[in-house]
């Protein structure tokens, strides 16, 4: 069920092109806010914030769970399938990325940079090196974050667990918003948790699809680092298996490009790693 799921979320995604804006998770804001306004000391601490996060994953586990025989799997794959596809993405980094990439064909820094700042932070970067390097950063990281994170949970624990993961990352970035909000450091340490493991095969997929001698290197010391930031994991990793020294780019259209291509390949190794592991009866 997990392969034929994602098969026909591929489909979904190559054939029938829906619009990310059927990806929202505005009802999510709006439902925090109603619960912190309705129950303001209950939702201050971490029960409340798996509250937030897990209530809607818990009751999609509950209905799958109850559910059996051939109705029970019909119903996980198409419950399944849309849960994968509404929180993937939502849109693939290559066409996120594009007006950046045009401006940048275009010999248009500053057009480069207000087009990135659109999709991260790069507002402290002066120089375009800087800025090559701040791409290639979100490209390791958001690759992992909205696709092969997701696809990890989903392959392991089922759709629940996908969601859950998906609204973590939407949560986190909700507080990211609201300096001093008690849910802050606490979202943190939940997604890096959640992240452990999944940040860590991306960055072996990275190796795996480019310079691994290299890549391996610098993904060798985190297996034994609990604490090491996926970030740094995923981004030195990545890095390495470019081939790419520290320093900050002369070509940032050439690194960035690199590290996209990159990116996409450890991504489909994942997907083929993932048919592999289904088709041999291991994933559910």
């Amino acid at each position: 069920m997990t392969l034929l799921a994602i098969v026909l979320v591929l489909v979904l995604e190559w054939y029938f092109r829906l619009p990310p804006s059927y990806r929202t998770f505005r009802w999510f804001a709006h439902y925090r806010r109603f619960m912190q306004r309705q129950f303001p000391a209950q939702f201050e601490g971490l029960l409340g914030l798996l509250f937030l996060t897990g209530l809607f994953p818990l009751l999609l586990a509950l209905l799958l769970w109850l559910s059996d025989g051939w109705f029970g799997q019909l119903l996980y794959l198409a419950v399944g399938t849309a849960v994968l596809w509404y929180c993937l993405g939502p849109k693939d980094l290559r066409a996120l990325l594009a007006p950046y990439f045009s401006a940048l064909e275009r010999h248009d820094p500053q057009s480069a940079w207000e087009h990135a700042r659109e999709q991260m932070d790069a507002d402290a970067v002066e120089e375009l090196p800087q800025l090559g390097r701040q791409v290639s950063r979100f490209i390791f990281t958001e690759i992992n974050t909205r696709f092969i994170a997701l696809l990890f949970w989903f392959a392991v624990l089922g759709p629940a667990a996908c969601l859950f993961y998906r609204l973590c990352t939407a949560y986190a970035e909700l507080v990211r918003l609201e300096p001093g909000h008690p849910h802050q450091r606490q979202i943190q340490r939940v997604r890096q948790v959640l992240d452990w493991l999944p940040a860590r095969l991306t960055a072996l997929a990275y190796a795996l699809v480019g310079d691994f001698v290299r890549g391996y290197s610098a993904l060798h010391p985190f297996w034994r680092q609990a604490d090491a930031g996926s970030e740094r994991v995923l981004v030195d990793t990545g890095l390495a298996a470019l081939a790419i020294e520290p320093e900050l780019p002369a070509d940032a259209l050439e690194e960035n490009t690199q590290a996209i291509a990159l990116a996409e390949r450890a991504l489909l190794l994942v997907l083929v790693l993932i048919a592999l592991f289904s088709l041999f009866g291991v994933l559910i």
